[in-house]
């Protein structure tokens, strides 16, 4: 009974904690005519990527995060003017990755928000979860 409620300890501590953090990055070193921009999911994201593109100057990309665990991300000293931000993310390990792409408009000294709508998880994902947690509440009775 004693490994039970220890590995229960252990599985709701797994199961209900979050890697996901906000982060904050520059996009470049100078201060002047830049604007900020705050990428806010709806609720933490995993494998996140993100990358912004000039619209005038297609040939300029820059990527600002790659593969993180993300609640929000603010990033700082974005120059002046108009850019498409593509936001990739694989929410659940059992669904396919999702790519949104959004016009951003920057400007001088002001802070953009951009809120992304995350979908909810599949079933399949609960289903798992579950059965996950099943399997290992019958196995440590049986010690």
């Amino acid at each position: 009974m004693k490994y039970l409620s220890v590995l229960i300890f252990l599985a709701s501590t797994l199961l209900f904690s979050s890697c996901a953090k906000n982060i904050i990055t520059n996009y470049q070193d100078k201060t002047e005519n830049t604007g900020d921009l705050m990428v806010i999911p709806n609720k933490p994201v995993f494998n996140a990527s993100i990358t912004l593109r000039e619209m005038i100057n297609k040939d300029v990309n820059k990527l600002i995060i790659q593969n993180k665990n993300i609640k929000t991300v603010e990033i700082r000293n974005i120059p002046e003017g108009l850019y498409e931000m593509e936001f990739i993310y694989n929410n659940n390990q059992y669904g396919p990755i999702k790519n949104n792409q959004f016009p951003i408009i920057i400007k001088k000294d002001k802070k953009t928000s951009k809120l992304i709508q995350i979908p909810p998880t599949s079933l399949g994902n609960y289903i798992m979860g579950t059965a996950l947690v099943i399997m290992m509440i019958v196995l440590a009775s049986q010690y």
